[in-house]
């Protein structure tokens, strides 16, 4: 089954732009919570009630749209920060 799948490819600017960061918004995800409905049903159903007396809750995940997005945030700071963790030997 095919599924959707994003690759962001990290390269820091080669601009002399002062800004130290990053977004990158994905959309259109579907939510895997609600199986991309938005919504939950719970049949009320007990000895004596109606078959179709059923409640809809809508998804605590996506709040009833079916899809999610991604913010992604990247930092860029000096390496020396990382230490000798960083280092190539």
């Amino acid at each position: 089954m095919s599924k959707k799948e994003v690759i962001l490819r990290i390269k820091p600017p080669i601009t002399g732009l002062r800004s130290d960061s990053e977004v990158f918004r994905y959309d259109a995800f579907k939510c895997p919570s609600c199986q991309g409905r938005g919504y939950f049903t719970k049949n009320n159903e007990y000895h004596g009630s109606a078959g179709d007396d059923i409640d809809i809750t809508d998804c605590h995940r996506c709040n009833g749209t079916g899809r999610l997005c991604a913010n992604i945030v990247i930092r860029w700071m000096p390496d020396e920060v990382m230490g000798d963790f960083n280092t190539k030997k």
